[in-house]
């Protein structure tokens, strides 16, 4: 297995290609990134009032003032944001003083969706691109809450972080977000064993990691990728799928192993009692069950955000069947008018299908969920992690 496990490693020198044009983004996110990366590059050239409407866009849509889900302000903003992180961190257009305060604004992008604030921000996770402490500082609005924060943790959870963030990237279109996860996921693979507690999470894990791949490369190659990451892509698919099929047997008798009762420790009357085991699969269980929380309120976010858009869909479909009526009772010669409601109907069915599209996406991510965080987990692991704010998430509701 681990001559197999190696020659995986053949990805990694085809895997870390540069953002390119490849993309397949939504109109509204493609609309926006059009219009503030024009005037990104105003700013860049020394035009002050165009850093000062990118600041004001990018503000828009803060904690404080929150935006419509999936709407173009939302869109606007977060490619306000990205713009800004390019000129601070990328482009270092206001010194190196200053070039922290990009990373920040990367992070505020991806809060709000971009695809390329949340690949600056995967990227600097991955390579430590600050300390721990700026990282804290710069990526507040993404990682909030007193949950375990990537940047102190070891290298494995850094690394699965940084992979979550390129997986939403992808999931948005970023063809070379597909690319990295894909390279990122396979360097996983072969740190698994060496951060689980025994040999079967490490199993489970490395299971895991391999059709992540899967997933993230059949996303990629759905988008446009240029024929350099196609082939990365390919590879990739093609070595994981492989890899995948030989480790299905062993993982699933794994799974088995980890769900068999435990048979609790016999300690002898005439010693002092050994401290209470709390199973073998309680460190691995407890990483699980952490992961877990925090896809399950993800989740949750990603469901309100889904609604909210199907109300303001609903809404109008309601203001154009009423826009028809008035033109088929009161308005059957304003050609104007008719035009304006056609070009509207056209609007309100490509809306629809990006709906679709990330209904669809909701759903791939919620079986995912189901098929990590469903099932036995052992009891200590679970009384610990679901407490505090945790205890009404999804996932820990199911164990009461």
């Amino acid at each position: 297995m681990k001559t197999t496990l190696a020659g995986l490693g053949l990805i990694a020198a085809l895997v870390f290609a540069p953002i390119a044009a490849a993309d397949k983004l939504n109109d509204r996110d493609s609309t926006a990134r059009t219009e503030m990366n024009a005037l990104g590059d105003k700013a860049l050239a020394g035009d002050e009032a165009a850093l000062w409407t990118l600041k004001a866009t990018a503000n828009e849509c803060r904690a404080t003032r929150p935006c419509p889900a999936y709407s173009l302000d939302t869109s606007r903003a977060a490619a306000a944001a990205a713009n800004l992180g390019w000129l601070y961190w990328t482009k270092g257009a206001f010194g190196a003083e200053q070039k922290a305060e990009g990373m920040r604004f990367y992070a505020q992008a991806a809060r709000l969706g971009a695809p390329s604030g949340l690949f600056q921000v995967a990227d600097c996770l991955r390579d430590q691109c600050l300390p721990a402490d700026q990282q804290a500082a710069a990526f507040s609005e993404l990682y909030p809450g007193t949950e375990p924060k990537p940047w102190n943790g070891d290298k494995y959870t850094r690394l699965k972080a940084a992979s979550a963030l390129f997986g939403r990237a992808a999931r948005n279109g970023l063809t070379a977000a597909a690319v990295e996860q894909a390279g990122l996921e396979n360097e996983l693979v072969g740190l698994a064993r060496g951060f689980q507690a025994d040999w079967d999470d490490g199993t489970l894990a490395i299971y895991g990691h391999l059709n992540e791949i899967i997933t993230v490369a059949t996303r990629g190659l759905e988008t446009n990728p240029d024929d350099t990451q196609r082939q990365a892509l390919e590879t990739a698919l093609a070595n994981a799928r492989t890899q995948a099929q030989q480790f299905g047997a062993e993982a699933e008798a794994a799974r088995q192993r980890k769900q068999a009762p435990q048979t609790p420790a016999v300690t002898s009357s005439s010693t002092a009692p050994e401290p209470v085991s709390k199973g073998a699969n309680y460190a691995a269980d407890k990483a699980r069950a952490r992961s877990c929380i925090t896809e399950s309120r993800d989740l949750k976010d990603w469901r309100r955000d889904l609604d909210d858009w199907a109300r303001d869909m609903k809404k109008w479909d309601a203001e154009l069947k009423e826009t028809r009526r008035d033109l088929e009772l009161y308005y059957r010669n304003d050609t104007a008018l008719r035009n304006s409601y056609n070009a509207d109907v056209d609007a309100f069915n490509a809306e629809g299908r990006e709906y679709d599209a990330e209904q669809s996406r909701y759903n791939d991510a919620a079986d995912a969920y189901n098929g990590r965080c469903k099932g036995s987990f052992n009891s200590y692991a679970i009384k610990e992690e679901c407490t505090g704010s945790a205890e009404d998430t999804r996932f820990c509701r199911s164990f009461r």
